[in-house]
């Protein structure tokens, strides 16, 4: 049976993996970034050890730099919610506006346009209707 400790560490893992082949760079080089140890990023794969809250909010901002993951959801993962995340989105980064508009919020939505880029074979997507 697994703990509560080892889910977490798998996901930790799992996340650590997908920066490895998205960033194509190499352990020693995120263990740098993670300010730990290669032999840390080991213990955490063998679900020994897991990482310090410092670590895990390394491990973020190194998503997020990738592109693995977005702005809000690193805000939401901290545990901003409701009138403190709008601001933060709203604010956009280094002073910067973010392109989340009020006029978004209102209605719940953010359109956007999307491509693939890369994808040799692509199943047929349905169409969505309402």
């Amino acid at each position: 049976m697994h703990s509560q400790g080892d889910k977490k560490n798998n996901l930790e893992w799992a996340r650590l993996d997908k920066l490895r082949s998205v960033t194509g760079r190499t352990w020693d080089s995120i263990a740098a970034d993670l300010g730990i140890k290669r032999a840390m990023i080991h213990h955490v794969k063998a679900g020994r050890r897991g990482f310090s809250e410092k670590t895990r909010q390394r491990l973020l901002e190194c998503e997020v730099a990738a592109g693995i993951r977005s702005e809000a959801s690193a805000l939401i993962e901290q545990e901003l919610r409701g009138a403190d995340l709008v601001s933060v989105l709203l604010q956009g980064q280094g002073g910067g506006q973010s392109e989340v508009s009020t006029k978004d919020i209102d209605r719940g939505e953010k359109e956007f346009t999307w491509s693939i880029v890369g994808a040799a074979c692509l199943p047929d997507i349905p169409k969505y209707s309402p």
